[in-house]
């Protein structure tokens, strides 16, 4: 990173989460990469399995950087929990003490973006809350791949009545496909073909830029100068991967 970039991309505690988020998801996206490219080493049921194992663990990561970003938002201001609790608290207080409050609260097992936007709303400030910037049609998505996951973690009847729902509401599948299969399907857009994976993983990881984009504008737009078109967008990740790589080494992430 140049001298005269530090001062654009300030690094606050929340961009560490966002950094270990980026460098989980990227590590994972490139691992099926390597699949997607060699198919003759992989059979279908290797590839199916794997694409499982890696939603598994990407929702793991994403759990973890919301569970981050909640605690500090309201660390940084606890205006509006301190109304949701009827406590008298500091306008800010440590890391630790809001994660100890939000644990005692059972609020760190969230399980569908609804949950997560109607925790929010709870206990964080309007002007701090991240999560309240989300549209429907991304966190319909995100709900997607957790009904993805519930089945290949769970495999209960529960679980699979919610994926056949979604298969059915969402792409009329009125049969069991299983979640490796769906998931490695390939899929075409603006941007090219590639599997359905990397559709949900492309979702959760802009959502922690939108995230990004809210808790410090400044840094964000130095990184996409242009987010309105495709190509800007495109344009703006690359440069985003380029800086995080930097700042992982300068801050041993």
């Amino acid at each position: 990173m140049k001298e005269s970039d530090r001062n654009k991309i300030q690094f606050d505690p929340f961009m560490k989460f966002v950094i270990e988020f980026h460098n989980a998801s990227l590590s994972y996206n490139q691992l099926l990469n390597k699949v997607s490219e060699n198919p003759k080493l992989f059979s279908e049921n290797d590839i199916c399995l794997l694409e499982e194992a890696f939603l598994v663990k990407h929702i793991a990561e994403w759990e973890t950087f919301i569970q981050n970003i909640l605690v500090y938002c309201v660390a940084i201001d606890t205006s509006q929990i301190s109304k949701f609790l009827d406590l008298e608290l500091p306008n800010k207080i440590s890391f630790d003490n809001s994660a100890a409050i939000i644990n005692g609260l059972s609020y760190l097992s969230i399980t569908s973006s609804s949950e997560l936007k109607g925790i929010a709303k709870k206990t964080i400030s309007e002007k701090n809350n991240p999560f309240d910037q989300f549209q429907m049609k991304l966190l319909n998505q995100i709900d997607e791949a957790y009904a993805l996951r519930n089945y290949v973690a769970h495999k209960s009847r529960k679980s699979k009545s919610g994926l056949l729902k979604m298969y059915s509401n969402r792409y009329s599948i009125d049969k069991f496909v299983s979640p490796g299969k769906f998931l490695s399907e390939r899929i075409k857009d603006e941007v090219g073909e590639y599997p359905r994976s990397h559709l949900y993983y492309g979702k959760f990881m802009t959502m922690a830029t939108l995230i990004w984009r809210h808790l410090d504008r400044k840094s964000y737009n130095f990184v996409f100068e242009d987010e309105m078109s495709t190509d800007g967008w495109l344009k703006g990740m690359v440069k985003m991967n380029k800086v995080f790589e930097v700042m992982t080494k300068e801050y041993n992430l």
